[in-house]
């Protein structure tokens, strides 16, 4: 593997741990400005519970994108969960009307999620 792409693949999951884990924290503690954004980006208003249940994927992801160094298939497992969430983000997004640098974060997530995926999956092969 080349360090070009090491260093791609090392940027991309550090965009990931550290969106996803804030994400984590906000929904595992309830925070209310988090349900706010949630709702203001896909439209939809979850309950806590929900919320909470979206916390802790978001920190069982962010542990499969990290244990990904030793074993790949749970960065691959870890990177497809949050390419499907931010790809839904997305659309919401997209659905609601909303453009330009709106759209910016979750197309971030959405690549480095890709890059992830595609690199970490090529070194289960």
């Amino acid at each position: 593997m080349s360090v070009l792409i090491i260093v791609l693949v090392i940027g991309a999951s550090a965009v990931l741990v550290v969106e996803f884990l804030l994400t984590a924290a906000a929904g595992l503690f309830a925070y209310r400005p988090g349900i706010e954004r949630f709702a203001h980006l896909t439209g939809f208003t979850p309950s806590l519970f929900a919320y909470r249940a979206l916390g802790v994927l978001a920190l069982f992801g962010v542990a499969g994108i990290i244990a990904g160094a030793w074993r790949p298939v749970l960065a691959v497992l870890a990177a497809s969960y949050f390419a499907v969430l931010a790809a839904f983000t997305l659309v919401r997004q997209v659905q609601r009307g909303q453009r330009g640098q709106e759209l910016f974060a979750y197309t971030l997530f959405l690549v480095s999620a890709l890059i992830v995926v595609a690199v970490r999956a090529s070194s289960t092969a």
